[in-house]
């Protein structure tokens, strides 16, 4: 069966940051009958040359009005009420005006995206859809949302710094992390301490969670088929 990948990116191939996803390419490419790439970066020069057969869509990651008029009716689902309860019970943080907004803007943002990833898989009809978000962002929750559909069949996301620790965030939160926990395949995380912080609080379903997950060792561990533990050492990034 044939196999294709959809992988979301932050800039990647334009702009200069992201090298780390070059260094990948070549494994993907060589693992995949397809490879199919969604930049966010919509403004910026290509500065990495796509290998032969590999395509590339560029959308923004950040709504627009037209984007939040087509969602309304997606504020009405059962997830983001549900998300805005954790906030408040699981990891007892306040409610604001601005967390409610951004869970709210994941919500509408990620099932924007996973209708993307809907349509492409609908384009491939018989293949085998694989989903792969570079970061824990709202482009990993649309691949979430995918996944629990059963739009792709394979869902995985790499979490890093920014996107895993509440700190870091302008909002004070990083919202869906428990949604993401439950419905990817696999959540990799660059280090051990990103995945035991993350793990208490969002209940890690420890054999689909990974840590110190670099290129060579996401293939000893096979992501695109089941999951594995792994080993790894405390580092903080």
């Amino acid at each position: 069966m044939t196999r294709i990948l959809i992988l979301f990116t932050s800039s990647y191939p334009y702009g200069r940051g992201e090298a780390f996803v070059s260094n990948e390419i070549p494994y993907l490419e060589a693992a995949f009958d397809e490879l199919v790439t969604i930049s966010n970066d919509t403004s910026d020069e290509a500065h990495y040359k796509l290998p032969e057969g590999v395509t590339c869509m560029r959308l923004p990651y950040h709504l627009s009005r037209v984007d939040w008029a087509r969602g309304t009716l997606d504020l009405l689902d059962s997830e983001p009420r549900e998300e805005l309860r954790r906030v408040r019970t699981m990891y007892s943080l306040r409610a604001t005006g601005v967390g409610r907004n951004t869970v709210l803007a994941s919500w509408v943002k990620a099932k924007k995206f996973s209708r993307l990833l809907q349509r492409l898989a609908k384009e491939r009809s018989g293949a085998r859809i694989y989903a792969y978000s570079y970061w824990a962002n709202d482009m990993a929750l649309a691949v979430a949302v995918a996944r629990s559909r059963g739009w792709v069949e394979v869902g995985v996301c790499r979490a890093h710094g920014w996107d895993v620790y509440f700190e870091r965030s302008a909002a004070g939160l990083l919202p869906f992390r428990g949604y993401l926990a439950e419905n990817l395949d696999h959540y990799c995380f660059v280090s051990n301490d990103g995945l035991h912080t993350s793990a208490p609080e969002k209940g890690a379903t420890t054999p689909r969670w990974h840590s110190r997950t670099s290129v060579r060792k996401a293939w000893q561990l096979n992501l695109w088929a089941t999951a594995t533990r792994s080993c790894s050492s405390p580092v903080r990034r």
